[in-house]
């Protein structure tokens, strides 16, 4: 009797033990088969943006060039010399700083084989109020002086304002397209993975004008001020945003 009861107790832990193993492995497997929580990737959108701003200019540069002729070198410096200083005066005349003239290239050379020798001079004038740049080329000319002019060239003193508002509208252009592509795509920009501007091309200035044969314009054609028109100022920005994005 006792026998028996020790088998049935027997048994029934080994039932007990059975089912508890199985529940910790199903537990376990149900565990393990739960889906991990998704995750989304963003990818990349190059996209580039064009600004451009046109503002006034407020500096004008006139440059002019003088030339004397002499049997020797020295007397072909004294002519330019007073043709420089001649023209210097009839600048300071017109209210222009000494600081706003700068003469640049002296040079003098031998005329090929011959006895004579020839020396140029030139002399750039920066000119602070741009609706009278027409009359200092004009009161250049009248000295005689002359030989070649160029400008006047329109220019601003500091183009860092108008170059913020130029690139402010590219990036600003940037996005536009971005989010236009991103919406046709049907997806959704999550931010900005950089920015690059583009170098923009060097201004163009236009070469100086010489009369062919070297004539000085009379005083009465010298004296009348060259008509001129500042217009506007270009000032262009371009740039390549990297956006990211993702699945709307």
């Amino acid at each position: 009797m006792n026998e028996h009861l020790r088998q049935v107790t027997v048994t029934a832990a080994i039932c007990v033990l059975a089912i508890a193993a199985y529940t910790t492995v199903k537990d376990g497997t149900r565990a393990q088969a739960a889906p991990a929580a998704s995750t989304r990737t963003s990818s990349t959108l190059h996209v580039t943006g064009a600004g451009t701003v046109h503002v006034r200019p407020d500096r004008a540069l006139i440059t002019f060039s003088v030339r004397g002729r002499g049997t020797s070198l020295a007397d072909a410096q004294r002519v330019a010399n007073a043709k420089m200083s001649s023209l210097l005066a009839a600048m300071s005349a017109k209210g222009v700083a000494r600081r706003d003239m700068q003469t640049q290239e002296q040079n003098a050379s031998r005329v090929g084989n011959s006895g004579h020798f020839i020396a140029y001079q030139t002399l750039q004038v920066t000119v602070r109020h741009v609706l009278g740049a027409g009359k200092l080329v004009s009161a250049g000319v009248a000295t005689g002086a002359v030989r070649d002019s160029e400008g006047p060239v329109y220019t601003l003193e500091s183009k860092q304002q108008a170059e913020d508002a130029a690139l402010a509208a590219a990036v600003k252009q940037a996005r536009s397209r971005a989010d236009a592509v991103a919406a046709a795509a049907g997806l959704r920009i999550t931010g900005v993975v950089s920015i690059d501007q583009t170098q923009q091309p060097q201004p163009y200035y236009p070469a100086a004008y010489s009369d062919a044969a070297g004539a000085t314009l009379t005083a009465k054609q010298a004296l009348a001020p060259m008509p001129t028109r500042p217009g506007r100022e270009e000032v262009s920005a371009s740039v390549t945003v990297v956006y990211a994005y993702a699945s709307s």
